[in-house]
């Protein structure tokens, strides 16, 4: 990596201030500057505010150790195996703390037990150079120091940001390799921000797409959530399709690319639907993110399958979808079914007054506001007006007040008596 000279600006050079911090942040990184420490406002939260963007987390970098940390907060928990970390809770609100770290010196194991001690060799403590030096990109390397107001760029962030392009800090073969999960989330940086991706770092990515498969599928599910916050899920779908990680994770969506006459217009018109929907900082329902993915090969399934005959149950045709979908990503049982019957009830809404069904059982389940906020996403999709009065809402109201008005009845289970066992003189 070239040497890259530091950058500080003053209070009056920038335009982060206190007000848009959060409380409670302030109070830790206070806290922690008033005894001694040097606490600084780190990663993404820095880089947000800089764009005049709401931060979505607050993390906090220290000179102090986890538990200098945990001394000084009493609703402080220490987290982390490899390195430990401090969550500070704040009712549902946790501030993540770490200690500046450093990248460990590589260990040269001539035995099992010596080959075990990574552990500990990871938990290197550093400077706030060397922590910034070990993150992933450049606009994630800022820090906003507490104690004079300035902002500290050690790896060329403040540039990249005023060139909106995302860029790793190193060689992007080595950093890629290193935790393949960042080029999914180089991806969604750009996607999120509107940022390019630098030359070299999109190159690397062409080249290292396949190395995506040996990373966890939590964390591979995980990070897909988070393409659709601020509405950035459809810039996310295609950069991965261009990349070729789309392949890679979700062969299903990637083959109805491939062969689609229509190049997927239905498919990105839904994305673009939804992402309409998440333009703010929560991210969206995962049934629905993958509901409006499958609705098109749903579509095309039925199409092939039935022509334009009546569809009466399509949950086996969405059930094979969603397997064909994302077998690497390995979706949790619970949203698989959601997101199935999501699917199969977008008929039943279409044909509300026409079909005759249970109605009442129908607005009952569980997935059913799910499906209704997937069938205006659909109807927009297409062009379609979403109708401000919908009888299936009315039902479900009407079934919710009286569901609220019949006080259930708790069930008393009787409790079984064991059998005494004979004593020994009783045989």
């Amino acid at each position: 990596m070239k040497k890259i000279k530091s950058v500080i600006l003053e209070r009056h050079q920038h335009n982060i201030s206190r007000r848009d911090i959060d409380r409670d942040a302030l109070d830790v990184l206070y806290r922690l500057n008033d005894r001694g420490f040097t606490a600084c406002l780190v990663g993404g939260a820095v880089r947000d505010l800089l764009l005049e963007r709401r931060p979505k987390d607050f993390d906090i970098s220290t000179t102090a150790r986890p538990n200098q940390i945990r001394r000084l907060f009493k609703n402080c928990f220490l987290i982390g195996r490899r390195f430990r970390l401090a969550h500070i809770r704040f009712g549902q609100k946790i501030i993540e703390c770490s200690t500046f770290r450093k990248q460990p010196e590589p260990v040269d194991a001539t035995n099992e037990e010596e080959s075990s001690l990574y552990l500990h060799h990871d938990n290197a403590y550093g400077t706030p150079k060397q922590d910034a030096l070990r993150r992933d990109f450049t606009i994630n390397g800022l820090f906003y120091d507490i104690d004079s107001f300035k902002v500290i760029d050690y790896v060329g962030g403040l540039k990249d940001l005023k060139k909106k392009r995302v860029c790793t800090i190193g060689d992007p073969d080595i950093r890629f390799c290193e935790d393949p999960v960042r080029m999914l989330r180089a991806i969604k940086f750009a996607a999120r921000m509107g940022f390019t991706i630098e030359r070299c770092t999109w190159k690397s990515i062409l080249s290292n797409h396949s190395e995506i498969m040996k990373s966890s599928t939590a964390r591979l599910y995980e990070e897909m959530q988070k393409f659709f916050v601020y509405g950035g899920g459809a810039a996310s779908i295609r950069l991965m399709n261009k990349s070729g990680l789309l392949a890679d994770l979700m062969p299903g969506v990637s083959s109805y690319l491939s062969r689609s006459r229509d190049k997927g217009e239905l498919f990105w018109r839904c994305l673009d639907a939804l992402d309409d929907c998440n333009r703010d900082e929560q991210a969206p329902n995962v049934a629905l993110m993958y509901g409006a993915m499958c609705y098109p090969m749903l579509v095309e399934e039925g199409d092939r399958r039935y022509g334009k005959k009546a569809r009466i149950n399509q949950l086996g045709m969405a059930q094979k979808i969603l397997k064909d979908l994302s077998p690497t990503l390995r979706m949790p049982l619970r949203t698989f079914h959601q997101v199935a019957h999501m699917l199969n009830a977008q008929h039943r809404l279409d044909s509300w007054d026409k079909e005759r069904f249970s109605k009442e059982h129908f607005v009952r389940q569980v997935s059913f506001l799910d499906a209704d906020a997937l069938h205006d996403i659909i109807l927009v999709a297409n062009g379609r007006e979403v109708p401000k009065k919908k009888p299936w809402l009315d039902l479900y109201h009407e079934c919710g007040i009286k569901e609220q008005g019949e006080q259930a009845r708790p069930v008393r289970r009787r409790r079984r008596r064991r059998r005494r066992r004979p004593d020994a003189g009783e045989k």
